[in-house]
């Protein structure tokens, strides 16, 4: 699935395109995705993963919300995110995945990028509950790489500013 031809088009379906673009092009600058591509060939599409608000008629398994955070995977080659709620501390899912379409008629991504979501999701939360957000993947046919923000890049930066004191360690 190159979506190369589309680029800048399809980059509107992920949550912030904008952003996504300026981690990338740092990728780049830094040799980062270059090494990807040379060992698994060309990076095909992408997946944002962020936070968000739990939508109106989502069952969530507990009424106690304590260590429930609610996150949505927005791809570059899909027109429905794929949200879920997540106990970080426990690393499990408190709700079923449910899609939100970004047009009318959307097709929902299939289950393995259900699958996909959910796997990046729990190996970017830490035993103690905390995670960095966005997540930011690469993929392609055979392989993907997810970069997290850390808060030692400069786009670190520019992500705390643009989200004020929310970002990354669950505040």
């Amino acid at each position: 699935m190159d979506h190369t031809d589309q680029k800048e088009e399809v980059r509107k379906m992920l949550s912030n395109p904008e952003l996504f673009k300026t981690v990338e092009d740092g990728l780049r600058s830094i040799g980062t995705i270059k090494a990807f591509e040379d060992m698994n060939g060309p990076v095909l599409g992408r997946v944002m993963i962020t936070t968000t608000d739990i939508p109106d008629g989502v069952n969530v398994k507990r009424t106690d919300r304590e260590n429930l955070t609610a996150f949505e995977a927005s791809f570059d080659f899909c027109n429905v995110a794929l949200g879920v709620v997540v106990d970080t501390r426990k690393k499990t899912l408190e709700s079923s995945v449910w899609g939100r379409f970004q047009v009318p008629g959307a097709q929902r991504p299939s289950e393995e990028w259900v699958k996909f979501f959910i796997r990046t999701l729990f190996e970017h939360i830490a035993d103690d509950g905390r995670y960095g957000i966005p997540m930011y993947s690469f993929v392609n046919d055979t392989a993907d790489f997810t970069a997290v923000p850390t808060g030692s890049m400069p786009i670190d930066a520019e992500f705390n500013e643009e989200m004020g004191e929310k970002g990354r360690d669950n505040a």
